[in-house]
């Protein structure tokens, strides 16, 4: 996202992964004409640019009824996934579109039950607590892979 305020910044990369018998399956992943410029600190972040989001970004719209077809009724896992939601939402207000998502696991909420001795609960320090790479993260399909990952070893524990 363009930042943290899910009432005034926008969704620009999307990335969504399929997982199939424990296995990554299809993967969904678009860029975003969100009618924001993407601020120079998540550019670095991200290796996004607003040139890039010129070139191959797909209108609001379009990613809305990609991200919907993708999930279907399917169980969506994320991280501090509200967040997300909060954001879907709001591209589906104005867009006129209401996406329905009605399974979701947040891994964040597993963390805290699980695991109690970290200094925060950010992504990148749970994945050093389980001893994942992380050199990659920030790239929204990256995360997601990412998050998968933490979510395996929370079930082993």
């Amino acid at each position: 996202t363009t930042g943290a305020e899910y009432d005034t910044d926008r969704i620009f990369e999307v990335g969504l992964l399929k997982i199939c018998g424990g296995e990554i399956g299809d993967q969904l992943h678009c860029l975003l004409r969100c009618g924001r410029n993407i601020p120079e600190t998540v550019t670095k972040l991200t290796g996004i640019s607003d040139e890039m989001i010129e070139r191959k970004g797909i209108g609001e719209e379009e990613a809305l009824d990609k991200i919907q077809e993708f999930i279907g009724d399917d169980l969506v896992i994320g991280y501090d996934v509200q967040i997300d939601m909060k954001f879907i939402q709001r591209l589906g207000e104005r867009v006129g579109k209401q996406i329905l998502i009605t399974k979701v696991r947040d891994v964040l909420q597993l963390v805290r039950r699980k695991v109690d001795d970290l200094e925060n609960y950010q992504l990148e320090t749970v994945a050093a607590y389980f001893s994942l790479d992380i050199s990659d993260a920030h790239g929204a399909l990256t995360d997601c892979g990412l998050i998968y990952r933490i979510y395996l070893e929370l079930n082993k524990l």
